[in-house]
């Protein structure tokens, strides 16, 4: 009998469903300008590295990572939990952010952790690991005041608090 007909072929793994969100409010002007990415527009990509577990999500305009120092993770089992963003404010915290913004012109405006405000608040959260198939869902929230137009590229002294927000699920690992 063939292998195939006694064995049962494993069953696919679940797409990956990711959606990023950003909002741009300029509190002087009363103004604000968002973007929803919702899938399939929205992509994410989750890594182990031996420094790092690395998320990332794009959808034009937009990319941003997480990385989350291995050393201070739990084991994978243990790993759905919240993870604070490192700022100026908190150093320690295990999470790092880095957030991209790409201007028309191909340009691209960007912050990371070591440029952000001291205010800088939110976490990137897991809330499942498939140690089968190896995926990873979870959410996450970022929000910085007083940072420059990002799609603006000479400086025009209006500030803007930058809210980026999404959802992933079923991200498939790859493991460096």
């Amino acid at each position: 009998m063939p292998v195939s007909e006694t064995c049962p072929a494993r069953p696919a793994d679940p797409a990956p469903v990711v959606s990023l969100g950003r909002y741009f409010f300029f509190p002087s002007l009363g103004l604000g300008d968002s973007q929803l990415h919702p899938p399939p527009e929205a992509t994410g990509e989750a890594t182990l590295t031996p420094e790092a577990l690395v998320l990332r999500f794009r959808a034009w305009p937009d990319e941003l990572r997480f990385e989350l120092d291995r050393a201070r993770l739990p084991g994978p089992a243990a790993w759905a939990a919240p993870y604070a963003l490192r700022s100026l404010a908190q150093p320690l915290a295990p999470a790092s952010v880095c957030y991209r913004y790409a201007r028309r012109l191909a340009t691209r405006a960007g912050l990371s952790t070591g440029e952000l405000a001291t205010q800088l608040l939110g976490s990137v959260t897991i809330t499942g690991y498939d140690a089968r198939r190896q995926l990873l869902s979870g959410y996450y929230e970022v929000r910085v005041p007083d940072q420059p137009d990002p799609a603006r590229a000479a400086p025009t002294g209006t500030t803007c608090t930058i809210l980026l927000a999404g959802d992933f699920d079923n991200v498939k690992l790859r493991v460096e």
